[in-house]
């Protein structure tokens, strides 16, 4: 993120790899209840939140997800002090202060998910843990579940608040939904050009009025 490199487009096949892995473990997962590991033949093993899914297989969900968190945490901990570290050795580069920008976002949508999404594996881990009408929270499943879905929201708001480009772009879109003149850098757009070509009309015009008092 600091010292820009050429991509090698020869390299393009671990890409491809790397998203072939993610789309078989995810069909896999969603496979597994298909293959047999359900509770069909053991209801009082079925989850309260999932129904007709094995709390086996809802703690063994989760502990993937919580796996994966675990390692996207400390990985983007790893790159920030990496870029911070380099930043500090380059002050002068031109892309250290986008970097860290650009890294602080990231950050923050990560962080932003783990609060949004944290609560509900929680309460997935409490309805395996817990036996049948035990547990009274596992009937307030739907506000953890919309807290879940509440951070699909709220990355477009983080990225818009947080890049320059973005807002740039939101203003643009908005421009481009509701054909007004939108204002950007204290002028109206629209205006400026209009202003610009009026210029451009009236001056040829006044040259040859200055050139008509010469003559």
């Amino acid at each position: 993120m600091i010292k820009m490199r050429p991509y090698d487009t020869t390299k393009n096949y671990r890409v491809f790899l790397l998203i072939g892995a993610c789309w078989l473990i995810a069909v896999a997962l969603g496979v597994l209840p298909i293959l047999g590991w359900n509770c069909l033949g053991n209801l009082p093993d079925c989850s309260v939140i999932l129904p007709l899914y094995t709390k086996k297989y809802v703690a063994f969900c989760i502990s993937i997800f919580v796996a994966l968190l675990l390692a996207i945490s400390v990985l983007y901990a790893r790159i920030y002090i990496l870029v911070k570290s380099s930043s500090r050795k380059v002050m002068k580069h031109s892309n250290s202060e986008h970097s860290m920008a650009l890294l602080r976002t990231v950050i923050i949508v990560v962080g932003v998910f783990i609060v949004c999404w944290m609560p509900l594996f929680v309460l997935l881990l409490t309805d395996v843990a817990c036996k049948q009408k035990q547990c009274s929270i596992l009937l307030k499943a739907d506000w953890f579940i919309s807290l879940a879905m509440i951070n699909s929201a709220m990355n477009p708001v983080i990225y818009t608040l947080a890049s320059r480009e973005m807002r740039r772009a939101f203003i643009g879109l908005l421009c481009g939904c509701f054909v007004t003149p939108c204002t950007v850098g204290g002028k109206v757009n629209g205006e400026g050009s209009r202003s610009k070509s009026s210029s451009q009309i009236q001056k040829p015009a006044e040259q040859e009025k200055q050139g008509n008092v010469v003559t």
